[in-house]
């Protein structure tokens, strides 16, 4: 085959090459289709565009931050759905003044979106803490806030001393004082003061002092001295022991459990203190009779009420004044009777008896008397 020939074929056999070449090319889409693709294929490691929280509880005129994540930035939020404002950028969201709902939604770059339900609510009534209180002169107390929609606001409506922040400084002489906390939505709690100068009369004082007191019997406390309060110049506590105790006046019962001691205190008006031992005694024995027997003995009946004594003591006298007794019997503590031995005939006898635990007696019982038969 000569030159010319031989340069032909080869290149017939070239271009089919390329032909077939080609024809592979987009058969197996090695280039895609140039004309017709829009955005670029969605990155492996997306992800679904999603609002933070789903779901929110705000209260009225109150303020709340929503998220977003995923998608494809930039974000925009809005209030799709109820009252209130949300900024489109950040997503910090104002709620209405009244309570009701909301759906706030955020839509990216990509047409995605994403919603929130959100809870518009009335917020707890707001109150100052405490409500009242009793300041020496000079001296400083912090006031504090709950409920209603922060931030909190405090401002002396009437009367003396100083405030910074919720910090109240009392001044230096006696008198009232209120104080006001007020919210962001104007909602006010109000607080009472009472300015106290101490009292030259010395420390607080309580009486009586080591007073006994039966199972279910009573006695009045009252204090003295120190800072007198107002209303109440003192109050009055248990602060060992068993009982009740009426917290305005002092009066105090053990009830009827109990043997032993037990402690009252006695507050002024500024926390000082007092305190005395109460010792509470077995309840008296009662309905004690006295009954001449036909040999010359004398029977004795009465009535236990004492809780937890140990026992019951018997004591007897010639002595028509009772000015002198003597043991004659140790008893049970449930005993209820007592027969004595043979007396001497026709003489006059009384008796008295008294319950016990311990070192601690109660009251004697009423006495009686009997003349021993002849």
């Amino acid at each position: 085959m000569d030159s010319r020939k031989r340069e032909r074929a080869v290149g017939l056999v070239a271009a089919a090459l390329c032909a077939l070449l080609l024809a592979s090319c987009n058969q197996f889409s090695l280039y895609g289709d140039l004309t017709t693709a829009k955005t670029a294929p969605a990155a492996s490691g997306a992800t679904t565009l999603t609002i933070q929280p789903l779901a929110a509880a705000v209260g009225t005129s109150g303020t709340f931050n929503f998220l977003a994540s995923g998608g494809a930035t930039p974000y925009t939020f809005a209030v799709t759905s109820g009252s209130g404002t949300v900024n489109a950028v950040s997503g910090a969201y104002t709620a209405p003044a009244s309570p009701g709902t909301a759906i706030v939604t955020v839509s990216d770059a990509a047409g995605a979106s994403s919603s929130a339900n959100t809870s518009i609510v009335a917020p707890a009534q707001l109150m100052i803490s405490p409500a009242s209180l009793t300041l020496v002169a000079g001296m400083p107390y912090q006031f504090s806030a709950t409920g209603g929609t922060a931030p909190y606001a405090y401002t002396i409506v009437s009367g003396g001393g100083s405030l910074s922040g919720g910090l109240y400084t009392a001044p230096a002489a006696a008198g009232t004082a209120d104080i006001r906390v007020g919210d962001a939505v104007g909602a006010t709690s109000n607080a009472a003061v009472t300015v106290v100068v101490p009292s030259p009369t010395g420390a607080v004082a309580i009486s009586p002092q080591g007073p006994t007191v039966p199972q279910g019997g009573s006695i009045t406390f009252t204090g003295s001295g120190g800072t007198p309060g107002s209303p109440k110049p003192y109050t009055y506590s248990i602060t060992a022991g068993p009982g009740t105790i009426n917290v305005n006046n002092g009066a105090y019962s053990p009830g009827g459990a109990t043997i032993g001691s037990g402690t009252v205190t006695a507050t002024d008006g500024v926390g000082s203190t007092a305190s005395t031992t109460v010792n509470i005694l077995p309840a008296a024995p009662s309905g004690l009779v006295a009954t001449p027997l036909a040999n010359r003995t004398i029977q004795l009946t009465w009535t236990n009420t004492a809780t937890g004594a140990s026992g019951i003591i018997v004591e007897q006298t010639t002595d028509p004044a009772g000015t002198t007794f003597t043991q004659v019997a140790s008893l049970s503590a449930s005993a209820t009777t007592y027969t004595t031995a043979a007396l001497s005939p026709s003489s006059f006898y009384l008796y008295r008896l008294y319950a016990y635990q311990g070192s601690f007696n109660s009251p004697y019982s009423n006495q009686a008397f009997a003349i021993s038969s002849p």
